[in-house]
């Protein structure tokens, strides 16, 4: 879900805005709501919208392309969160990827 608000400027300097409008994310059939990683306490949550009763595959990449974590998970609401710990991962750069067989989305995380 995104949220927008519009701002105004008129010509002498003053300022409006409109009312804050909540937009679903739409044309992709998986998205990610949300990704928080807590370097403190080594865990990672991400949060990923998609369809009901969806096989969903949850993927770890390091830089090198190796996979280091794999699980398949089943959506059964229209948000799915999944929680791992990162403890044993070391600094670095790592791709995490969501995909449902139809289409995937990537983020970069940095630990």
């Amino acid at each position: 879900m995104n949220y927008y608000q519009l701002k105004q400027t008129d010509f002498d300097g003053t300022n409006s805005f409109s009312d804050i409008v909540a937009v679903k994310v739409s044309g992709k059939s998986i998205a990610f709501e949300q990704v928080l990683q807590n370097v403190e306490a080594s865990t990672l949550e991400a949060s990923i919208q998609s369809a009901q009763n969806q096989n969903v595959l949850i993927e770890i990449y390091d830089i090198s392309g190796r996979v280091i974590f794999s699980k398949e998970i089943v959506s059964t609401e229209e948000k799915t969160s999944i929680s791992l710990s990162t403890a044993s991962f070391s600094k670095g750069i790592y791709l995490l990827k969501a995909s449902n067989g139809l289409e995937s989305v990537v983020r970069k995380l940095k630990f």
